[in-house]
């Protein structure tokens, strides 16, 4: 066990940076307020949100609609959202037969409807299927929020975007789940 103490230290206190830092980046602020008041003016509407990520942005787009859907503080109201990465039979049947790109903006013109929101959180923010459901997403009236890392370029697809300023891939994944629970936070009015 005490071979692992300085790494588990090391890694806690890199963590309590982030967040410390967080706190005082005023541009992060902005974003996550822009964002805040995108998604609650969605639900003020009557309109839903959809949220997409690729690998470990997939799997916290899902937990922001179980947040969303089932309750960040015991109690909360249902709110509606939707992962586009959780339907196995229709996304392995897509990536298998046509464009990998499009996996998620198929869905979207499916589903989405003029109003509704897409959360995008993407670390790297250069996924081609990211970028094609933003597009697909601006081009159906969809409001457009992008939760990235600093190595995105290009924010053309997006009215807010949210940018973690680091590379470091498990950084900017840790920032996201924060930035996630504080949007939830927000979020609290509507509950």
């Amino acid at each position: 066990m005490e071979k692992y103490r300085a790494q588990v230290r090391a890694y806690l206190r890199a963590t309590a940076a982030l967040l410390n830092a967080m706190a005082e980046d005023l541009q992060l602020e902005n974003g996550i307020c822009q964002a805040a008041q995108a998604l609650a003016e969605t639900y003020k509407r009557g309109n839903r949100v959809f949220i997409i990520g690729n690998g470990g942005s997939a799997g916290q787009a899902q937990h922001f609609a179980a947040e969303l859907v089932g309750y960040f503080n015991h109690g909360d109201k249902s709110l509606s959202a939707f992962a586009l990465t959780t339907d196995t039979s229709f996304l392995t049947a897509w990536v298998n037969d046509d464009d990998a790109a499009e996996v998620f903006a198929r869905q979207l013109e499916a589903h989405a409807r003029e109003g509704d929101t897409l959360v995008a959180i993407s670390t790297s923010g250069t996924s081609s299927n990211v970028l094609h459901a933003l597009r697909a997403a601006g081009n159906k009236g969809v409001m457009r929020i992008a939760i990235v890392g600093e190595h995105w370029r290009s924010v053309a697809g997006a009215e807010v975007v949210v940018t973690m300023h680091s590379r470091e891939t498990p950084r900017i994944q840790e920032a996201h789940m924060v930035i996630i629970h504080v949007l939830c936070k927000c979020l609290a009015e509507l509950r």
